[in-house]
């Protein structure tokens, strides 16, 4: 009895007629004499001289879950016709094609559909679906603003940027702040020297020495943070002059809203001195100003002095 399957590694040359279920061929089937079920085709093809290339539909039927190759697998109709590799099941399982190495196909692929979903080569390394760009990280192809993204190769510009739409350019491109703009961790804001500012205040003895008490009023419209506070005097002499702050709601300010407080030094001009500044704001109460509250210039003591300026400044936040 036959064994129901049988490899042939070479050629198989019969010049009978042969009988199976199933043909695994890699090599030449010549057409000229092929018996099927006991059909005998006795009559060879008009023109011997080229007997490959008769018009001829050969089946294979696969009878096992498996076809290994470790090899190439070659399909070549010898015509101008579409070839095709199918792989089907008529069963319940799942019709798989496995392939260990590597697959090249010098076409398109149709997944799922004869021809709705294209999966072809555009260029090199560049893929489509449908015509369609497949983008790849690192690849050659930038992303569109109408796929969501810059149209443009941008690089790390290792500094706060924004990026924007150069309408000029048509392009997308790194937008750096300048002429006193600044990016300041995800805040867009005017520089400091931009937003430094000062509030001055003159007290003037008129032509005696400057008396205790309160100076005067003023209203500062902007918020801020106090960055130093100078006296100026006129003489050499000594001076304490105190700010208090309140809201407008609650004007005006007393002793009680001083913004040295009792543990801070306010401005102050030692004896004999003609000038200070203070930096620090050492054990203050309060260094800062919300827009529409009003400060007062209060006196604490004066000697010598007839004339002094307070400068405030201060960076509006």
């Amino acid at each position: 009895m036959p064994s129901p399957e049988n490899e042939i590694l070479d050629d198989l040359i019969v010049a009978g007629s042969v009988t199976c279920d199933s043909i695994i061929s890699s090599g030449t089937l010549d057409g000229r004499d092929v018996s099927a079920d006991g059909a005998t085709l006795d009559a060879h093809v008009a023109d011997t001289s080229d007997p490959h290339g008769s018009t001829m539909t050969v089946t294979v039927k696969v009878v096992t879950p498996e076809i290994e190759s470790p090899g190439n697998l070659t399909l070549d109709m010898n015509s101008a016709s579409t070839t095709t590799l199918s792989v089907t099941n008529a069963g319940a399982g799942t019709a798989n094609l496995s392939l260990d190495n590597d697959l090249s196909l010098g076409g398109a692929i149709e997944l799922g559909h004869a021809s709705d979903t294209t999966l072809a080569r555009s260029a090199a390394g560049r893929v489509t679906i449908e015509s369609k760009e497949i983008y790849t990280a690192g690849g050659t192809a930038d992303v569109a603003l109408g796929d969501g993204g810059t149209g443009a190769s941008l690089a790390d510009p290792n500094a706060d940027r924004i990026l924007f739409w150069d309408d000029s350019e048509t392009t997308s491109a790194w937008l750096t702040a300048t002429n006193g703009v600044e990016i300041s961790t995800t805040n867009l804001q005017m520089t400091s020297n931009q937003r430094t500012s000062v509030i001055t205040f003159i007290i003037d003895g008129g032509g005696g020495v400057i008396t205790t008490g309160i100076k005067g009023d003023i209203e500062v419209p902007f918020s801020c943070t106090l960055v130093s506070a100078t006296l100026l005097a006129d003489a050499s002499g000594a001076i304490v002059v105190d700010i208090w702050k309140d809201d407008y709601s609650a004007y005006p300010p007393t002793d009680a809203d001083s913004m040295p407080g009792g543990s801070g030094t306010p401005p102050t001009i030692s004896a004999s001195g003609v000038k200070s500044q203070d930096t620090s704001f050492t054990n203050w109460s309060s260094t800062s100003i919300t827009a529409g509250q009003t400060i007062r210039v209060n006196v604490d003591s004066c000697t010598t002095i007839t004339r002094c300026t307070l400068s405030l400044k201060v960076l509006k936040t």
